[in-house]
């Protein structure tokens, strides 16, 4: 009967950098996760103000077909009194099928943009989506050099690749660790059956590393190669991550002045004219293409003012996202 126990040491300082190693893989996957988690928070904030731009374009549509009825009642009143002709009539019917058609497509895009909610969020197909209140965020006065260091501490892909530097840094030092023996102690027991008679042995094992030139000198040129890529791609990443900052701050304040743009200009005045057009019509002495243009102005108009506002959102959502922190802890930060 022979029993034996055998137990490696590798050199001083092995086992610390392997366990650096799995530490810096961990930290690795970990960040991959947020990553992940912000990416999906995203997309989300994208198809929540997709769906408030698809509620927003109903409402107008509906409200354009009431305008439309309204005024193919009033050309058919002036029809009858022969101060139009029926082929206006029909332009204006036609005008409202236009906007029974838009309606169908609309309905079709809010199916498509729930299924999609549901799907992100991963609730049954047939759970009902509710209506989007409206959210906008405050105006902000954003400056880029604020906002990039911030963006450098959070940013999980940036963190990640730190990770991956840091790894096959501590995997170079192994490798050079590697050029030293590990040890192996064993000890021995054994008896002859019937016999008592036993003995005891100890044993002490040298691995000695022959082929450094061609293994150990390798991976720690191949783990210091890979550590220089992996910082270039660091410094490549932030780069893009100060560009894209400052195209959205630009677009932000370009969407900015667009909105005031439709709320204190295009919109009102042409509300008022439509007003004014429809009264005039009534009374006849409107023109029947003036007003139609106006109601489609005014429907055009309506709806871009609305997706600036959608688009507004959707550009901070994605601010936040290359800063890699929530829009109130980014808001904290500028504060401070």
């Amino acid at each position: 009967m022979r029993y034996e126990v055998s137990q490696l040491f590798p050199f001083p300082g092995k086992l610390r950098l392997k366990g650096e190693i799995a530490e810096q893989m961990l930290k690795f996957a970990q960040n991959e996760e947020t990553t992940t988690m912000r990416e999906l928070v995203l997309q989300a904030k994208r198809l929540y103000y997709q769906l408030y731009l698809n509620y927003a374009a109903l409402r107008i549509n509906k409200q354009n077909q009431d305008i439309i009825s309204r005024f193919i009642e009033d050309t058919l009143a002036l029809y009858k009194t022969g101060e139009e002709k029926y082929d206006e009539v029909l332009k204006a019917q036609v005008e409202l099928q236009l906007l029974k058609k838009e309606l169908l497509n609309l309905l079709s895009e809010h199916d498509f943009i729930v299924s999609m909610i549901n799907a992100i969020l991963d609730y049954p197909q047939d759970n009902i989506i509710g209506k989007p209140q409206e959210f906008f965020t405050q105006n902000v006065n954003y400056k880029q050099q604020q906002l990039v260091p911030i963006a450098m501490r959070n940013r999980s892909e940036l963190k990640g690749i730190k990770s991956l530097i840091s790894e096959q840094c501590f995997k170079a030092k192994l490798a050079r660790k590697n050029y030293f023996p590990d040890f192996k102690v064993s000890g021995r027991y054994e008896s002859k059956l019937g016999s008592k008679n036993a003995a005891w042995g100890a044993a002490v094992s040298i691995n000695i590393p022959l082929w450094i030139q061609q293994k150990q000198k390798r991976e720690m040129r191949e783990a210091m190669t890979n550590a220089s890529a992996f910082q270039n791609d660091l410094e490549a990443f932030e780069a893009k991550i100060r560009g894209r900052i400052r195209d959205l701050l630009s677009k932000i304040e370009s969407t900015d002045e667009k909105i005031d743009l439709y709320e204190t200009g295009l919109v009102p005045k042409t509300s008022e004219a439509l007003l004014s057009g429809e009264a005039l019509y009534k009374t006849g002495k409107g023109d029947f293409l003036v007003l139609l243009d106006t109601i489609r102005q005014f429907q055009d108009f309506e709806l871009e003012y609305e997706a600036e506002r959608a688009q507004r959102e959707i550009l901070f959502a994605e601010l936040e996202r290359a800063l890699g922190v929530p829009l109130e802890d980014m808001t904290c930060s500028t504060n401070n």
